[in-house]
């Protein structure tokens, strides 16, 4: 005779889902120990992670269908002064930050105010970029987010370059115009490229008449609580963010 099992409700089901694909990201094998079963434990094992991968620290939160369950900064946000990080400890996102550049064309087009299927010269008639199939497969602002534009990625030259705060994104692709061009037909292969991002987020401002950074943050960022949330290093950011 069996045992009868007790079924996981959804709601359990999606927590111990959850629990694992959190533990696979961070590296921990699921068969190694018996799982976490309470926060403590949980948080003890990912400093566990944190050590043996040499990870300073690390920002995690839990969120459930009412909202955040747990938040917390586990390791440490400064390694030479031993600052702890905790759940107000900011981190920098990197290129996490394109979503946003998407988030806000995709509304615009819901609104009618572009389409992802327009050319890049629609918007953007003089900015320089080189695509020698224009006349027949333009640069599309899809091609855009797809990384599908053909253009190069920033070079190492750019990642280098102090970025100054009063510096617009137009001076920023009018800096250096050369991974502005179209290596084939726009839509017909891939290569990431940040500089198409920034040449999204300048459409987003030619179509809004506002500052990119100006429309994310009354956009999404208050709306979601993201208070924190920063494009630039301000002194507030600097007072939070890791080092």
């Amino acid at each position: 005779m069996s045992t009868p099992r007790t079924r996981p409700t959804p709601r359990s089901l999606q927590q111990l889902l959850l629990l694992a694909l959190l533990l696979c990201c961070l590296g921990l094998p699921l068969t190694a120990e018996p799982a976490p079963r309470t926060l403590p434990e949980l948080k003890a094992a990912l400093e566990t992670v944190l050590r043996e991968t040499h990870t300073p620290g690390a920002a995690v939160a839990i969120v459930g269908r009412q909202g955040p369950e747990w938040i917390a900064g586990v390791g440490l946000a400064d390694v030479a002064t031993g600052t702890p990080a905790t759940e107000n400890t900011l981190f920098r996102v990197g290129s996490l930050s394109k979503g946003f550049v998407a988030l806000s064309l995709l509304k615009l087009q819901h609104e009618g105010k572009l389409d992802l299927q327009d050319p890049l010269r629609k918007h953007l008639p003089d900015l320089d970029f080189k695509n020698p199939w224009e006349a027949t497969h333009p640069v599309r602002l899809l091609h855009l987010l797809e990384h599908g534009a053909g253009w190069d990625d920033l070079a190492l030259r750019d990642n280098l370059f102090v970025t100054p705060a009063e510096m617009s994104l137009r001076e920023i692709l009018d800096h250096d115009t050369r991974p502005l061009v179209s290596s084939w037909k726009p839509g017909s292969g891939y290569r990431y490229s940040s500089i198409g991002t920034v040449a999204a987020a300048h459409v987003v401002e030619k179509v809004t008449g506002q500052r990119f950074e100006d429309y994310v943050r009354r956009t999404w960022f208050n709306p979601l609580g993201m208070h924190g949330a920063d494009y630039f290093n301000t002194a507030q950011v600097q007072s939070r963010l890791t080092s």
